[in-house]
């Protein structure tokens, strides 16, 4: 993979791989229009507690009882650590309520105003809240794009990850060695955090022994289909075992593949819903 700066911000503009037809600027703004709707849709269809403050930032708790639910599916938004909003994160909420699954999309700060690590704390603080309120459910974790950063991180910050079941990761950048050269990463000081922020396989293993179920799509740029397979090749073997599914979705790229989580019968829904049966 080429190093020259030009090279690596095309690699990892989400938008400008795509099979869709559309420019760069039109893939993100069809994905704020469908997920901007999605929010519309659920807020008059699913009950939700909103704003639910875990120090300092907030939640939202889509479903009905979920103190008696048996599954709790937390998902955590992507947007390079630097844009988006829980709001914009709730394609999953209908198919997974209407299963009895509800579904807590997290806030957290942006890079732009906390470092990283910073960040990676205040999500564990998150988890570690959630937990301490809903003592009886099997917690999953998932995140899309920075939000699957986000998830591993804060899973591996975790003293205890005994209350989390499950790791769904959508498209996650896990290593943040090559994104720091871009503008992307210089935008946000990740050089001075590329070692200490990157995901830790040995870390992840030592720490983590439930499920982990790896997305990515087909049309996904360059580097988020090699961090996905290099992270299922580095969590592989070893003393511990870890449970994993390594999942390509056919025609999706980067972003339809977080809109079509709303379709039941699209690919990646209906396997997160039969891995959620198991």
């Amino acid at each position: 993979m080429s190093s020259e700066p030009a090279d690596l911000d095309k690699l990892w503009n989400c938008g400008a791989w795509t099979n869709s037809g559309r420019t760069p600027q039109e893939v993100k703004d069809h994905f704020y229009k469908i997920v901007d709707e999605c929010y519309d849709e659920n807020k008059k269809n699913v009950p939700v507690i909103e704003n639910v403050d875990y120090g300092g930032q907030y939640l939202d708790i889509w479903g009905k009882d979920p103190e008696k639910a048996e599954k709790i599916f937390i998902f955590i938004h992507g947007g390079y650590w630097q844009e988006r909003k829980k709001e914009q994160a709730t394609t999953m909420v209908a198919p997974l309520t209407s299963l009895g699954i509800p579904v807590i999309c997290l806030g957290y700060d942006l890079a732009l105003v906390k470092p990283l690590n910073q960040i990676i704390e205040q999500v564990s603080k998150a988890l570690k809240f959630i937990a301490d309120k809903y003592p009886n459910a099997k917690l999953i974790v998932s995140g899309h794009s920075a939000g699957g950063h986000l998830a591993v991180k804060a899973i591996e910050n975790l003293e205890d990850t005994s209350r989390f079941h499950d790791l769904v990761l959508f498209s996650g950048a896990y290593q943040l060695e090559e994104i720091s050269k871009t503008n992307i990463g210089r935008n946000i000081n990740l050089t001075e955090m590329v070692k200490s922020c990157s995901v830790d396989a040995n870390k992840l293993k030592q720490k983590f022994t439930g499920r982990i179920l790896i997305f990515y799509g087909e049309f996904d740029p360059p580097p988020f289909k090699t961090l996905a397979n290099d992270l299922f090749e580095s969590l592989k073997g070893g003393t511990l075992s870890i449970e994993l599914t390594l999942q390509m979705v056919p025609k999706e790229d980067h972003f339809s593949l977080i809109e079509n989580l709303k379709d039941p019968s699209s690919v990646q829904t209906k396997e997160v819903l039969e891995f959620l049966k198991k």
